[in-house]
Order: C-alpha cells, then sequence, then structure tokens
C-alpha cells in the first residue's frame, strides 16, 4: 500500500504569485489604449444623429397622445411597438427590439458602409420591413452623415413589438424626421408585408383592410 505524503507549499511563495499577479494586472490596466478608428469623428455624428432622431420620434408619438408603455420599453425610446396589432405579422424578440435602439448601431454602420468603400454620393439600397425602425434610423443617420443616398422600399408589415401601431408607423416617424431635417429621405415605396407581401396569415381578420389604407 502506497503511502501518500502531504506536500509542502511555502505560504511566501504564495505571496510573491500574489503580488507579481497584482502588478501584471496593473501594467495592463496602465497601458491599455482604445484604438481610434480613421472615421472615429463620423461614427461619433452618426450615434448623436440616430439619438436625436429617435428622440424627435418619441416627441411626435407622445404629440398623437400614444403612450409610452414602459414596460415593454423601460427606456422610454417610444419606438419599441405592441405585442399584437393589426400590422403584427410574426413573433419577435423584445430584447432584440430594445437593443437595436442603441445609438452605437449608427456608427457601426459607419464602419460597414466605410469597409465597403463608399462613397460621398453614392447610391444604397435599403429594403425594410417595420420589424426593426431602430435600426432603418441607424442606417440612414449612418448615411447621412457620409452623404450617401438611400433609396428605401418599406414593408408596413412587423413582428411583435417593432412598428406595429397602425396610427404611428415608420412612414409617420420619417415624416416626423423630415419635416425637421433631421433625416430628409423618402421612401420610394411602400409594401403591405406578410406572407407574399400581401399582408397574408396576419393575426387579425381586419389587418388587410387597415395596411391596404396605410399603402
Amino acid at each position: 500500500m502506497n503511502n501518500w505524503i502531504k506536500g509542502k507549499f511555502p505560504p511566501i511563495y504564495l505571496f510573491w504569485a500574489l503580488i507579481i499577479l497584482l502588478v501584471g494586472l496593473l501594467i495592463i490596466e496602465q497601458t491599455k489604449f482604445t484604438a481610434k478608428t480613421p472615421y472615429y469623428a463620423e461614427q461619433i455624428q452618426a450615434a448623436q444623429l440616430m439619438k436625436n432622431s429617435l428622440e424627435t420620434i418619441k416627441e411626435e408619438r407622445l404629440k398623437r397622445d400614444i403612450p409610452l408603455d414602459i414596460g415593454l420599453d423601460p427606456n422610454q425610446t417610444g419606438i419599441i411597438g405592441k405585442e399584437y396589432t393589426q400590422l403584427t405579422t410574426t413573433l419577435g424578440n423584445l430584447e432584440a427590439k430594445r437593443t437595436g435602439t442603441n445609438p452605437a448601431f449608427a456608427a457601426l454602420l459607419v464602419k460597414y458602409f466605410k469597409e465597403a468603400n463608399l462613397k460621398k454620393g453614392d447610391a444604397i439600397a435599403i429594403g425594410a420591413s417595420g420589424s426593426f425602425p431602430a435600426l432603418i434610423v441607424a442606417t440612414l443617420s449612418a448615411a447621412r452623415v457620409l452623404k450617401l443616398k438611400p433609396l428605401i422600399i418599406y414593408s408596413v408589415g412587423s413582428s411583435e413589438y417593432g412598428a406595429n401601431l397602425p396610427e404611428f408607423t415608420f412612414v409617420e416617424m420619417l415624416n416626423s424626421l423630415n419635416k425637421k431635417n433631421i433625416l430628409p429621405y423618402k421612401l420610394l415605396a411602400i409594401s403591405m408585408g406578410g406572407y407574399m407581401d400581401q399582408a397574408e396569415g396576419m393575426f387579425y381578420p381586419d389587418s388587410r383592410e387597415i395596411i391596404e389604407k396605410i399603402v
């Protein structure tokens, strides 16, 4: 039978190991830095423009006496819709809709456009539904800062918590931004959304009728 001998590890070794670890962490903390991209200033501008746009959309919503649901929209962005309305086409993730309201997405779009080597005056095609209206705002904010020409085709249908309020779709949101010359863009075309883009398979029997009035 083997006799196991318990090893001894002098406490002084543990002490010096801890000191070395702390010194290493201190060096890392003191020497770390954030590298700015060559287009950092434009990213900041786009993020600020998106922030201003969302504030304007919120003001317009309240002006129309459409209350905010703090439970669904704790940050009170004003761009989060309801779970089910006549415009709801499919299920949606509420956390994803909230995340999409972060102005940092506009900065991210600047990065993507720069990496695509887009130049001033270039046209970009945007096909979007009402599911993530905040991301449309992010895209348009980046486009304006970079002086691109967005060509927008919009689908009224929306998944849960998107721009699914019949009285306040992205059409009204964009119009409010147009009036204040914040995002001076127009929709080239508007489609219904839903199955086959014909407002089929919706949750309410009068969905198609309501969407046809919007389109």
